[in-house]
């Protein structure tokens, strides 16, 4: 199941007060869940990541990458994977923002934009490189036992550059 990279239709208009409230702790809760993942990965706190994520993900980055083909990933194998690759990375740092979301009952679409910089060594062994991305990413988050958890991930590469440091 793919996600549709159309923007994301905004919600209906709040019908009271109480409807506003619950929706704008909707979205502070969804943002602060995808908010949370990238830092966790930045300071490769691996244990943590779990708390984002439902059990299974959809994941399709194939529009970054080729591989892995999209599909459905345990939570877990797909936490150990990004681990895998960013062990053999130096340093790296994601940058997120730029969201639009919207609800409906217990599902959420939410759209935003990363940029992201990553320092590992050049494949000559001469120095480093930094790979410099921006990509543009859609979620679908879930309402499961009282918090926003990601169910989907989607990226699609929007730039990139990588500039050479010699040693």
């Amino acid at each position: 199941m793919s996600i549709d990279w159309a923007v994301v239709a905004e919600d209906p208009p709040p019908r009271d007060m109480a409807d506003r409230v619950c929706r704008l702790e909707d979205k502070a809760a969804m943002n602060e869940a995808i908010n949370r993942w990238m830092p966790l990965i930045d300071h490769r706190r691996w244990s943590d990541l779990p708390a984002c994520f439902d059990a299974r993900v959809h994941v399709d980055y194939t529009a970054l990458r080729p591989q892995p083909p999209a599909g459905w990933f345990e939570a877990d194998k797909m936490i150990a994977g990004w681990k895998a690759r960013y062990d053999g990375v130096v340093a790296y740092q994601h940058h997120i923002g730029n969201f639009l979301s919207a609800i409906d009952r217990d599902i959420a679409r939410c759209s935003g934009s990363n940029v992201t910089t990553h320092e590992r060594p050049s494949a000559d062994g001469a120095g480093a490189e930094l790979w410099h991305v921006g990509v543009y990413h859609r979620w679908q988050l879930a309402r499961i036992e009282g918090r926003w958890l990601i169910t989907h991930i989607a990226a699609s590469r929007v730039w990139d550059r990588i500039d050479r440091i010699r040693t």
